[in-house]
């Protein structure tokens, strides 16, 4: 039996789970994540000994990150949300600046929520409110400025995102908000070097981009090859055109 499935979505569901089901899954997933990039300060994940990690899992208000991995050593804890972005067919470029200028523009004034800086957004602020408030104080919500479409938002009451928000919470000492796009490594590096710390606008409150990085989807397919993966080669070839 087969499988094929679409975009991001399908990537990042056959890499992990091939991943998971590897011999050596934890040694491939040290691989994997040691790719990223973290131009502020680096993780050394060579004393990595357990891996839990959440697939598209809603946070509600917050946001899904495409995937939300929850790692840990003998003496240390580390989440990492991934926020995966492609180049669909019908567009002829994707760029990493191309993304900041459009959340800059703020359409109609407002921040797109679909944009990848303002889901790493969402997301620094949710690890902010539960290392402050803690998973109570979330459903409660939090304030945000203006230009977002929701000046309130709130982890909600649905069990398994409150259950989710716990375990998240177990690890929200240290955290990792990476962008999986499809622009070259040298491009992003530029990026995140010298446009990023720039910053927005002084009106998006809480904005912090400590802990964030990149990785290129030609990286992470050059990694599954490397590491002789089946399933998840063939889900880029079947997506041909339509990741990066």
């Amino acid at each position: 039996m087969r499988i094929s499935s679409y975009s991001e979505r399908g990537i990042f569901t056959s890499l992990l789970y091939e991943i998971a089901l590897a011999q050596d899954a934890l040694g491939f997933l040290r691989d994997l994540v040691k790719l990223i990039r973290v131009p502020n300060g680096s993780r050394d994940l060579t004393t990595l000994e357990g891996a839990e990690i959440l697939v598209e899992q809603s946070l509600s208000d917050f946001g899904d990150a495409d995937a939300t991995l929850l790692l840990h050593g003998a003496d240390w804890r580390l989440v990492v949300f991934i926020e995966g972005k492609v180049k669909p067919s019908q567009v002829a470029s994707w760029s990493i600046q191309g993304a900041w200028d459009a959340f800059l523009w703020r359409q109609d004034g407002r921040l797109d929520s679909s944009n990848l800086f303002t889901q790493l957004y969402h997301k620094v602020r949710f690890i902010h409110g539960l290392r402050t408030l803690g998973t109570d104080g979330l459903v409660q919500g939090i304030a945000f400025p203006a230009c977002s479409t929701r000046t309130m938002r709130k982890l909600g009451s649905n069990p398994v995102i409150r259950k989710a928000a716990a375990m998240i919470g177990e690890y929200a000492t240290d955290a990792i908000y990476v962008a999986l796009v499809p622009d070259t490594a040298e491009d992003l590096n530029d990026f995140f070097t010298r446009t990023l710390p720039q910053g927005p606008q002084d009106d998006i409150t809480g904005w912090s981009t400590a802990g964030w990085g990149y990785l290129s989807w030609a990286q992470v397919e050059a990694f599954c090859e490397a590491h002789g993966l089946i399933h998840t080669p063939r889900v880029f070839r079947f997506n041909d055109g339509q990741m990066y």
